[in-house]
């Protein structure tokens, strides 16, 4: 009963508030007052968590884009990543490959994370490099992402959880 008559509350504030002056109230009524609202919002979490959601509009208007980019990598992840944790992508032009190559190549043998490397000059790895959108090397795939560019090892190990 108590429960429902926060909610009550809780709804008609809006009303009080046009018809009542707030800071007018004595201590004794906003002691009163906060402990209703206290009770009701304990009774009531999800008027809370409501209130504290983020409306992120950008996000928002990306939202399809996004679950279509995470279907996509759902769908071919495991046929590029061929049973290990990373898949670098290189190129035959590009200046940073060699480094990624040898970094995650001592992140494999510090931390056992296993990698397959796909050659962006080849037909199956171009495919794939369209297929993501993605015409730079190098470019790393995991299993729920991908990450653009030469990445530091500290930064590989933040995403495998290797640190």
């Amino acid at each position: 009963m108590r429960a429902l008559a926060g909610a009550t509350l809780i709804a008609a504030l809006p009303l009080a508030a046009a018809a009542t002056d707030f800071t007018a109230l004595s201590d004794a009524e906003r002691a009163a007052f906060r402990a209703e609202v206290r009770a009701a919002l304990l009774a009531h979490p999800e008027i809370v968590a409501r209130a504290l959601e983020q409306r992120n509009p950008v996000q928002s208007a990306y939202r399809q884009q996004i679950d279509d980019d995470l279907s996509l990598l759902g769908r071919i992840a495991p046929e590029i990543l061929a049973g290990r944790d990373i898949a670098l992508f290189v190129g035959s032009d590009c200046a940073d490959c060699a480094d990624a190559i040898r970094e995650l190549e001592a992140f494999s043998e510090a931390f056992g994370a296993t990698f397959i490397l796909r050659d962006m000059a080849d037909a199956q790895g171009r495919a794939w490099a369209e297929a993501l959108e993605l015409d730079g090397a190098p470019f790393y795939v995991l299993t729920d992402m991908v990450l653009r560019g030469h990445m530091p090892p500290i930064v590989l190990g933040k995403y495998l959880g290797a640190e």
